[in-house]
């Protein structure tokens, strides 16, 4: 699958928050300590696999760029594999998020309403182990929000350092109702590129 969206017409760059908001064990990932011990470290390898896992509607955050404010955002878990399903790996390299609120093509091709990219870094401070094993614990704060849309697709792209990607499949979320995640979230620095879709 090769993402074939538009170019975005605008970056920003900000501090977001970025936090585990599923019922997995151990909640907010916390910054001031590696998240792996020496002897305990996650695997390495070449990912050919995007396995991505979101919780079902919108789950609010307060806003650190927005005096507080509540922000809308998508919380979800990635996992990153090789050719077979077994141990998730490490991510060497970027992720991005895609958000779509349709799948059907715009002039020829779809385009994305909005991404995220994350870089190897940012990734560290939100890697938690669980039963399913190595996984980074996400929340998108969505700045294209609008109440309007019923459900949207979100897709998973991670790009190994040799430049070949890997892709989740794509993932309908419905909106309905809003969910409520932990009050402590992680700072990360990522950027947030988004475009809003044609009227």
């Amino acid at each position: 699958m090769a993402h074939t969206g538009r170019p975005c017409r605008r970056t920003s760059y900000a501090w977001l928050w970025i936090c585990v908001v599923l019922p997995w064990p151990g909640g907010c990932v916390h910054t001031d300590r590696s998240p792996w011990s020496w002897w305990d470290r996650p695997p390495r390898g070449e990912v050919t696999q995007v396995m991505a896992l979101w919780a079902d509607g919108l789950v609010s955050q307060p806003d650190p760029m927005q005096n507080g404010l509540p922000m809308p955002g998508f919380a979800g878990r990635v996992y990153l594999f090789g050719p077979h399903l077994g141990q998730p790996l490490e991510a060497r390299g970027p992720i991005t998020v895609y958000l779509y609120d349709s799948l059907a093509p715009r002039e020829g091709k779809p385009t994305p309403r909005e991404m995220w990219n994350i870089d190897p870094d940012s990734l560290k401070k939100v890697l938690k182990k669980d039963g399913l094993g190595w996984g980074y614990n996400l929340w998108l704060p969505w700045s294209t929000y609008s109440a309007d849309l019923k459900q949207v697709y979100l897709i998973v792209q991670y790009r190994n350092p040799e430049g070949r990607d890997a892709w989740s499949s794509a993932m309908p979320l419905a909106l309905a109702g809003n969910g409520s995640g932990p009050k402590s979230p992680s700072r990360l620095h990522i950027s947030s590129t988004h475009k809003e879709s044609a009227k």
